[in-house]
């Protein structure tokens, strides 16, 4: 998938290799065009996204990581369809540039999911970001509250 991602989106006489970098430097056309391809990709799964996707997922979001922010309905649906690298990834990039509303959103998703990486990953941001701003994590059986 990504290779075939990466083709549509590189000029003519381009190679990967060179649009690779281009992303990696955080060239905003390149930027936006591979954006609106993951969207439509990952909006196409209505469960998990099967795991060689979700590693394009995940490398995809690396090449974007000179982004100063990515989206965040795009990085939530990447988490609500991601049982890997792709979720931990979505996650991280939310805690790095997440203020105190994306807390609740964080929250609901650990609270609705069953145990895997995924939801370990969104624990670990919780955890950040309840330090960040002050707030405190409390464990009520197998779910979560904030206060």
């Amino acid at each position: 998938m990504l290779s075939h991602l990466l083709a549509n989106l590189k000029d003519d006489d381009e190679s990967i290799d060179a649009l690779k970098v281009r992303l990696q430097s955080g060239d905003a056309r390149a930027r936006e065009k591979l954006l609106t391809e993951m969207r439509k990709f990952v909006a196409g799964f209505q469960g998990f996204m099967p795991f060689d996707d979700d590693r394009n997922i995940s490398t995809a979001l690396y090449l974007l990581r000179q982004s100063t922010s990515l989206p965040l309905d795009l990085l939530f649906q990447i988490i609500d369809k991601s049982s890997s690298n792709a979720g931990s990834d979505a996650v991280n990039w939310i805690v790095r540039s997440g203020d105190e509303k994306v807390i609740l959103q964080l929250l609901e998703r650990y609270n609705s999911r069953s145990q895997d990486f995924v939801r370990e990953a969104i624990f670990s941001g919780l955890e950040t970001l309840a330090g960040r701003y002050g707030k405190r994590i409390i464990r009520e059986s197998d779910k979560l509250l904030i206060e």
